[in-house]
């Protein structure tokens, strides 16, 4: 992958992703979980860190929504992996499990209603799968 093309895949993927995930959603997550397959952690390392930096502001919902949905399917590409294979996934949960924790609790005063189950779902998807994966 030459210069330009790295620049545009960092630059423009990971926010097209949250800015449509309201219209997209399903079709988005398993592209972005297609993509991960093949090009996680070694050419999109970066990902991570944008996804992390965008759970820490929970107000804004699209981009968090986003952020959630593609965290979820970066997870979900660890579960058939060897054991040796899954350390990104370990420091992906040292790093977001507490912010998810946080963001948990505070769902209820940032969303809607009808927001509110679909968020915790998420994050409960979340949980539940990266704790599966670790004890696999």
């Amino acid at each position: 992958m030459d210069l330009s093309n790295a620049l545009i895949h960092q630059n423009y993927s990971i926010y097209i992703f949250l800015f449509l995930v309201k219209f997209f959603s399903k079709q988005l997550t398993d592209t972005i979980s297609y993509i991960a397959e093949t090009e996680f952690p070694t050419s999109w390392d970066w990902i991570f860190k944008n996804i992390w930096e965008r759970l820490k502001y929970p107000s804004d919902n699209a981009n968090f929504f986003g952020s959630l949905l593609a965290l979820k399917s970066l997870v979900k590409n660890y579960e058939y992996l060897q054991k040796v294979d899954r350390e990104p996934l370990e420091f992906m949960v040292e790093d977001t499990f507490p912010i998810l924790a946080i963001c948990s609790k505070n769902v209820l005063t940032n969303y809607n209603n009808d927001q509110v189950e679909n968020v915790l779902r998420i994050i409960m998807k979340i949980f539940y799968k990266a704790i599966y994966v670790s004890i696999l």
